[in-house]
């Protein structure tokens, strides 16, 4: 079967046979070539440690979106340091300086935290001597070192040149709220905090995901407003606002859909979304980790989006793409 009759607005792209694919980010160069970047996990690789299974960046390539070529793992965890447990979630975007950025979440004592890591060509990759960079401000966090404490799914908007803004998931003081979080940055190393964005209520019975996570953020086309998204309960919802750094409101359920990327393809202008891990509908209940599911749909989904009344509309693959 062609990949774009695949029965559903939802191709999966790219499905490598030995890893699945999780939260990742896409990236394309001057030279048009798109770069996957996600959370590796070996399916022949059963650690536990620290209950952490997710151990690696993988790294793929492609020219069109559709036919994908896996390159390597481009970052590991560092065992003895800050990121000893785990490294996932990562978010690239290009510097100032020139140079490519990468924030990645970093695990120890099930604690996370972010850094960052360098690059000239998106192919090598230096973790930064000054990591970790982010971590929630204890005057409205319940961060601690040690323990399950979010602080991962980095998410980088310009707001101006030069100006950047990384949005990530955290924990509030609140047990039962759990929130998206901001900082601010003129060189993607440097961060200051500027706390929470939106909150929600903690998702204490399930389904689906207990916390907000995988968090993104991008300028609603022909408008003023921003569009936050995130992972929460059954699927991906969202929020808008005319403030970056200030949202609010009950969210619009999108879909089904897990730790989606909504981005623009700055050649045909077109827009697309993303989902990965499990199959399009699928939900994870509790006791399901590691789920089959992840194995039937543990790549990298892609559909068509399209904005109708500033509002972010799924569209079919193959039609959007005739």
């Amino acid at each position: 079967m062609d990949l774009l009759d695949q029965p559903c607005a939802f191709k999966l792209v790219y499905q490598p046979r030995d890893h699945y694919v999780n939260d990742h980010c896409l990236f394309r160069d001057a030279g048009g070539t798109w770069h996957l970047f996600y959370i590796y996990f070996p399916f022949d690789d059963r650690r536990t440690r620290a209950g952490e299974m997710e151990l690696g960046i993988g790294h793929a390539v492609s020219a069109d979106l559709l036919s994908w070529e896996y390159v390597d793992i481009c970052l590991r965890e560092e065992v003895g340091t800050w990121e000893n447990d785990a490294i996932y979630a990562p978010y690239v975007a290009q510097a100032p300086s020139g140079e490519y950025a990468m924030l990645y979440c970093g695990v120890t004592e099930r604690s996370q935290q972010i850094g960052a890591a360098i690059s000239g060509d998106l192919y090598a990759w230096k973790k930064y001597e000054g990591n970790p960079v982010i971590r929630p401000d204890p005057s409205w966090s319940n961060w601690q070192p040690s323990g399950y404490q979010s602080c991962r799914d980095a998410h980088i908007l310009e707001i101006k040149p030069g100006q950047f803004v990384c949005y990530y998931t955290a924990n509030t003081l609140d047990p039962d709220v759990c929130c998206i979080a901001a900082c601010r940055s003129g060189d993607l190393l440097h961060w200051q905090d500027c706390g929470p964005v939106f909150t929600a209520p903690v998702n204490h019975r399930g389904p689906g995901q207990t916390r907000m996570e995988s968090p993104g953020v991008n300028r609603v086309p022909g408008s003023g407003h921003y569009m936050l998204h995130f992972t929460h309960r059954w699927g991906v919802g969202f929020v808008t606002s005319e403030d970056p750094l200030h949202f609010t409101g009950e969210p619009t359920r999108l879909g089904p859909y897990h730790a989606s990327e909504i981005l623009q393809d700055p050649e045909s202008e077109r827009w697309f979304i993303t989902s990965c891990c499990q199959s399009i509908g699928a939900i994870g209940l509790v006791g399901d980790w590691p789920p089959e599911i992840l194995q039937e749909g543990r790549g990298l989904f892609l559909a068509g989006l399209t904005w109708i009344d500033e509002e972010p509309v799924v569209v079919d693959l193959k039609r959007f793409l005739a």
